[in-house]
């Protein structure tokens, strides 16, 4: 079975939120090979063109998108990408990244933070739990602008 982008871009933010907030407040450089098993090497001039001869992968064209949503909407920064750039620089948590992450949901009893739920759940491998808070943290995040 085939996982939709939905469910890929779930598993990519989580993975990122957990690293991030680990890290927190040192600045990383986030690789898709670290997020999703690829290795690039660049020789061309665009972002997304790579030095093989296939055509990016859309597990790379997903984290690449997910990594820059996450950016345009406030939850991470990250120093401009070059253009033979294939990773990012300097990624850490926005003060909105850092809220949504270290918001503790009230329907959870052992009341653990978004953070480190995220942090557990990468760290042992359990994707759906990974994506489950990854999606609380979001909604958390655009309740946060309308509420």
């Amino acid at each position: 079975m085939t996982s939709s982008n939905i469910d890929v871009f779930n598993e990519n933010v989580g993975k990122i939120f957990a690293d991030l907030y680990n890290s927190f407040p040192v600045p990383k450089e986030i690789h898709p090979r670290d997020f999703v098993g690829i290795g690039i090497a660049v020789e061309s001039e665009s972002t997304f063109e790579f030095s093989s001869q296939e055509k990016p992968k859309s597990s790379e064209i997903l984290f690449f998108s997910t990594v820059q949503w996450l950016i345009r909407e406030g939850y991470i920064s990250a120093t401009e990408l070059l253009p033979t750039q294939v990773y990012f620089r300097t990624v850490v948590l926005t003060q909105k990244g850092l809220m949504v992450l270290n918001a503790v949901p009230d329907s959870l009893a052992n009341k653990q933070s978004l953070g480190d739920r995220l942090v557990s759940s990468a760290k042992s491998g359990a994707i759906d739990l990974l994506k489950s808070a990854a999606k609380e943290a979001l909604s958390i995040g655009i309740k946060s602008l309308t509420g």
